[in-house]
């Protein structure tokens, strides 16, 4: 890439010219109804309890890398707000 390239690419970056379109992986894919709710009825405290062991825990396994998504998933769902999701507490 040459120099000027990258220079105006910076200039529209900075200028907010350039729109980043982000596509989550999983669009258009549905929860199978056996695993929907499957936090249902756990604290946030539960929830963080039953991570502990999995952070400790190496190497991951790909099953382990699901779970804690999984929980993460839950706990940025229950900490929500009037539909903002953030960071876990």
């Amino acid at each position: 890439m040459k120099e000027s390239q990258l220079r105006q690419m910076i200039r529209e970056l900075i200028q907010g010219e350039l729109k980043l379109q982000e596509k989550w992986a999983g669009a258009g894919q549905t929860t199978h109804p056996s695993r929907a709710g499957m936090f249902k009825g756990k604290t946030i405290a539960d929830l963080k309890k039953m991570k502990e062991p999995l952070v400790g825990k190496q190497p991951y396994t790909k099953a382990d890398r699901t779970k804690m998504a999984q929980i993460n998933f839950a706990i940025r769902a229950k900490q929500a707000k009037g539909g903002k999701w953030g960071p876990i507490k």
